[in-house]
């Protein structure tokens, strides 16, 4: 059975901006998900980062998951994608480490990040800090 990586791969066009509403399957969100994430602004910080992660993961789930939000959800999977909850985040020295039911995410100090397949090195999504 292919893992997310080759699922998400093999989805080649980033799924059209549809009305508000419409329901896209997890893996057409997921993929707007990281378009939306690779065409943001850089982030100067770890903190904007990990705000602009949660805030793009919402706004996709808000508009195309048909599954209302619950306000403290678990880690079991209920058809909508929640962000980094707080218990889940690890600051060391500017630096954040955070884990959701599927992915690992590391963000540097200077706003680069990776997110990982949980529990695995498996990159998902990255987005580095072009330094001038």
């Amino acid at each position: 059975m292919p893992g997310l990586k080759e699922i998400l791969d093999n989805i080649t066009d980033i799924p059209p901006l549809k009305q508000p509403g419409t329901v896209l399957s997890k893996h057409e969100r997921l993929k707007s998900y990281y378009h939306t994430l690779e065409i943001s602004m850089e982030c100067t910080n770890a903190e904007e980062a990990l705000a602009q992660i949660n805030t793009k993961l919402e706004e996709i789930e808000d508009f195309y998951s048909g599954i209302e939000k619950v306000q403290k959800p678990t880690m079991k999977y209920d058809g909508r994608m929640y962000p980094v909850m707080e218990d889940n985040i690890v600051r060391q020295n500017g630096r954040i480490i955070a884990k959701t039911s599927g992915n690992d995410i590391i963000i540097e100090n200077n706003g680069s990040y990776i997110i990982f397949v949980r529990g695995t090195n498996i990159e998902l999504f990255k987005k580095i800090k072009h330094e001038n």
